[in-house]
């Protein structure tokens, strides 16, 4: 729904965006169809699609994805190595346009390169850069947050034997610290994450009811 929203919005159409999963595959379809013919020669609409991995089985989503484009569109998947999604989706992508590129992760270099933005880079020690680099794996969030959190206090710099143990616990140490600064703003975050099973709680579809939220 808001991809085709926003594809509305940037191409000037007002077209329907269904009420079931058919529909919505048909209409957003029908779109890319309609901006093919609206571009230019020198010109491409480039949707970027990430977290395929993160999508369950069953999920609807997968299925409204497109194989196949018109001409002057391009789609960009991304998504965590995951060999059930490189066996399945990938291999019904159109053939003779899809093309896949795996990314490394950080190198050392670039791991010591983010850290000198956050930090000063005198104080920085050489073990403890490549601690970092050991403990994300090269996950560029994982360093992100490393050093928002430095930034913020929560971390150490040079502390090596205290660095987070993976990204569950850069997520709650950030929950923690945004909850004491805004104690209500846990709450939003949670009507945030329930929202995300249930849309109709944004879509002004009834009264809010409690339910457990994801974190």
């Amino acid at each position: 729904d808001s991809l085709n929203q926003r594809l509305d919005a940037r191409f000037g159409m007002r077209r329907p965006t269904g009420h079931t999963d058919t529909e919505r595959r048909k209409y957003f379809f029908e779109r890319l169809e309609v901006i093919s013919k609206r571009l230019g020669e020198d010109q491409r609409l480039v949707l970027v699609i990430d977290g395929l991995d993160e999508a369950r089985k069953d999920d609807p989503i997968m299925g409204s994805l497109p194989r196949e484009v018109p001409s002057g569109v391009v789609v960009l998947y991304g998504s965590r190595p995951q060999k059930l999604l490189r066996y399945s989706f990938y291999d019904e992508l159109d053939r003779e346009r899809r093309s896949c590129v795996d990314l490394a992760g950080l190198s050392l270099a670039d791991t010591r390169a983010l850290l000198y933005a956050h930090v000063d880079k005198y104080a920085l020690e050489a073990s403890y850069a490549e601690a970092v680099l050991k403990r994300s794996d090269g996950n560029p969030l994982y360093l992100k947050l490393l050093c928002q959190g430095l930034e913020q206090g929560i971390y150490t710099l040079n502390d090596r034997d205290h660095l987070p143990s993976g990204m569950e616990e850069l997520y709650t140490n950030a929950l923690v610290r945004i909850h004491e600064e805004a104690p209500r703003s846990g709450e939003l975050l949670t009507l945030l994450a329930a929202a995300r099973d249930e849309p109709a709680l944004l879509r002004g579809g009834g009264p809010i009811a409690p339910c457990a939220a994801r974190a």
